[in-house]
């Protein structure tokens, strides 16, 4: 809970559930090998992380009989070429020179999350203190269009990277909210 800065109010599907979740940023993650020796480490600068309060670590634990810290997710292993010898159970990661961050305002928008619900854009959690919260937006509306143009249900990430955008850019939302709908006009804003 101490980890800042953070993005809360989120929720995280997992193998046995949504669980509540919050997105903190690490100043530097590391994976070391089995041996735990340095030269087998793996690691990488500003990473961000999900912290997930499930039961899904002790699920993992009790299936593969060893504690599980955590999982290695996207915004890390993306910096990496990944190898998988599964005979061997042996993951290569080889570092990408020169790595640059494919979204440079992936946390840089009005702090909804999307998830399809009934072939509708349904927003399933609003970050807590971000424009959307402080505009009214609440979890359970659904996103009907982003500056005037209609969104596909279909296409969640093309909808979440459309909210992407430099700090302070307007964006327009129009949210519909049980029978009725109502635009926003809102500024993005670095949320991590």
């Amino acid at each position: 809970a101490a980890w800042q800065p953070a993005i809360s109010g989120l929720i995280a599907p997992t193998l046995i559930g949504r669980s509540p979740a919050r997105l903190v940023r690490a100043t530097r993650v590391e994976a070391a090998g089995m041996d735990g020796e340095p030269a087998a480490a793996a690691a990488a600068p500003d990473v961000d992380l999900v912290a997930i309060d499930s039961p899904l670590a002790a699920e993992l634990a009790r299936a593969i009989g060893e504690p599980v810290h955590g999982l290695l997710g996207y915004s890390f292993l993306c910096r990496f070429r990944v190898v998988c010898d599964y005979p061997h159970r042996i993951l290569w990661l080889d570092p990408i020179r020169d790595y640059r961050e494919p979204r440079p305002f992936e946390h840089s928008h009005v702090g909804i999350q999307l998830e399809r619900v009934d072939g509708a854009a349904r927003i399933v959690a609003v970050v807590e203190g971000s424009p959307a919260a402080l505009a009214g937006i609440r979890p359970g509306d659904d996103l009907v269009a982003i500056d005037g143009i209609p969104i596909p249900a279909n296409g969640l990430l093309d909808n979440s990277m459309r909210l992407e955008g430099r700090p302070g850019t307007r964006i327009m939302l129009r949210v519909r909210s049980g029978g009725g709908e109502t635009t926003y006009r809102l500024r993005r804003r670095r949320l991590l």
